[in-house]
């Protein structure tokens, strides 16, 4: 079951988003997977008039002689009836050199023509100096070109300097979601009857985001519906295997969170950087975001996910967590909160210290 295509549904207001970003030189779309990127701009560019073509990368082209081959077969798409361009990148020592072929490459392209080339998986790019090439041939490209950058992660250094001078434009995960409006009219497509309360039920329950909304439409509202497991597999193939150790263990034990500041998540984690920690995720797009107050909080069906997770590791896991949340708030004399955790931890001590705190400034005003 493809669940992205199972959700295509024109969207005005996102379209026109996207619209107002043509004049710049390049556009990045970032959001973590399961947000509808590639489904967004594809329609996006289907219904322009520019020439086009989508690249889509994977681990394969970190190498440089790959990437520079299939980046020039994206050119041609775009010019196919250039005939020099075809001669260079068609050359029989081309993949002696990819690297100044694809600079020829990309001098042989004609002015004239509007264009809009897409890479996308941008964030499957790690080795530097394709990213550098990269860099450069996005700067020699002629002014008719535009580049759409689709990845999971913000821009990568080798590319940042293009963020400072301007030259991009954005369309991040709020962008991407889906409003009340869209999710109404995406039931009515597919031919069910659903009323406005519903619709703010499940805006609620998926906070827009679209692989959670597909899952939500195709289940019934069931949680016990196969489709279900299939997001559940989503997040561990998509997010929780993509994770290294260290980030797995750090969204466990904040799970259990209402919102995440950093000394809190220092105290349940132990890890001293805790803000720099939240930043990084918040850049990789894993799936928080942080409030206007500065806390931080995760997607709720991440939530749903991670908490399974800690309940797979047992009782005494969970609790443990729990207690740790417990102390610190009782520490801060944020007693009721204090209480709430000692009682999901079991924690009976802690329930009656958190009393005798509570109640200690009402017996020192009697005396």
């Amino acid at each position: 079951m493809d669940i992205i295509s199972d959700i295509m549904l024109e969207r005005g207001k996102l379209t026109l988003a996207f619209n107002k970003q043509k004049n710049y030189r390049i556009v990045a779309v970032c959001a973590p997977a399961g947000y509808g990127k590639t489904v967004a701009v594809t329609q996006w560019i289907k219904k322009d008039d520019r020439a086009k073509a989508i690249l889509p990368v994977d681990e394969y082209d970190n190498n440089p002689a790959s990437f520079c081959e299939r980046f020039c077969a994206a050119l041609n798409a775009c010019q196919p009836q250039n005939k020099t361009l075809l001669e260079i990148i068609s050359h029989p020592s081309f993949l002696t050199a990819p690297d100044v072929f694809t600079l020829r490459a990309i001098s042989a392209l004609s002015s004239r023509k509007q264009a809009v080339l897409v890479i996308d998986d941008l964030h499957l790019i790690h080795n530097r100096e394709v990213l550098k090439l990269l860099h450069v041939f996005i700067k020699r490209l002629p002014k008719n070109f535009q580049v759409v950058l689709i990845s999971r992660h913000d821009f990568p250094l080798e590319l940042s300097d293009l963020l400072i001078k301007g030259q991009v434009a954005h369309i991040n995960a709020e962008k991407l979601l889906f409003t009340n409006k869209d999710i109404m009219a995406l039931y009515k497509k597919r031919g069910k009857h659903i009323t406005w309360q519903q619709v703010k039920d499940i805006g609620e329950q998926t906070q827009g985001w679209v692989m959670g909304i597909n899952a939500y439409l195709l289940s019934g509202g069931n949680s016990s519906n196969p489709v279900y497991e299939y997001l559940d597999d989503f997040l561990q193939s998509n997010i929780w295997e993509k994770w290294d150790e260290a980030t797995r263990e750090f969204m466990l034990r904040t799970s259990a969170l209402r919102e995440m500041t950093p000394p809190l998540c220092e105290a349940l984690t132990g890890i001293s950087h805790s803000d720099k920690f939240l930043k990084e995720l918040l850049q990789k797009g894993a799936f928080i975001t942080q409030l206007e107050s500065g806390v931080y909080r995760y997607h709720h069906l991440l939530l749903q996910f991670l908490r399974q997770k800690v309940k797979e590791r047992g009782d005494e896991f969970e609790r443990s967590l729990w207690e740790a949340e417990g102390e610190w708030h009782m520490s801060k004399k944020d007693f009721y909160y204090a209480i709430d955790c000692f009682i999901r931890s079991k924690n009976h001590d802690g329930i009656v210290q958190c009393f005798d705190l509570l109640n200690a400034p009402a017996v020192m005003t009697m005396w």
